[in-house]
């Protein structure tokens, strides 16, 4: 279900629901970037977004993790799955470039807060049918405060992501 590899405008797509995922550090201004006007359109399905923030602590810490530690444990969790699935997100990594690196080792990422937001009618966005011809591949930022009311619990997201 991870396509952010191949270039598709969300990261993931799971039964035609669409998970868009947006990270930052937690000192970061609280903002979605948003890669373009489509990224948010929900012509082709229901879109959620999983926002998250990392801290960078000092040291490997609780739960904190490289890019390889990441990797390697996601990797062993798909092969336990499914082997073919295995092959499909080694293949994924692959495309978008990773390569087991040294410099992967650090810095740590810990998990701040993760919030989960449905895209729907009223959320602050543009998508193509707002734009004049000939204007396109926008970039923008939504303002995290401005989504307060499309919060959705993780039991409920999770209920979204899978039901289908």
């Amino acid at each position: 279900s991870w396509r952010g590899p191949y270039g598709d405008e969300q990261d993931f797509l799971l039964a035609g629901r669409i998970i868009e995922v947006k990270t930052q550090l937690s000192t970061a201004d609280r903002y979605l970037n948003v890669s373009s006007e489509d990224q948010l359109d929900t012509g082709s399905g229901s879109i959620m977004i999983c926002h998250q923030t990392l801290d960078v602590p000092a040291s490997d810490q609780g739960e904190a993790c490289s890019l390889n530690g990441l990797i390697t444990t996601m990797a062993e969790v798909v092969a336990s799955a499914d082997i073919a699935a295995a092959d499909l997100f080694r293949s994924a990594l692959l495309e978008a470039g990773y390569r087991k690196r040294e410099e992967y080792d650090r810095p740590f990422w810990l998990l701040n807060a993760r919030t989960y937001l449905e895209v729907r009618d009223g959320f602050p966005r543009i998508v193509p049918s707002m734009l004049e011809p000939g204007i396109g591949n926008v970039r923008y930022r939504v303002a995290v405060q401005a989504c307060a009311e499309f919060k959705i619990d993780e039991d409920l997201a999770k209920e979204w992501a899978f039901s289908g």
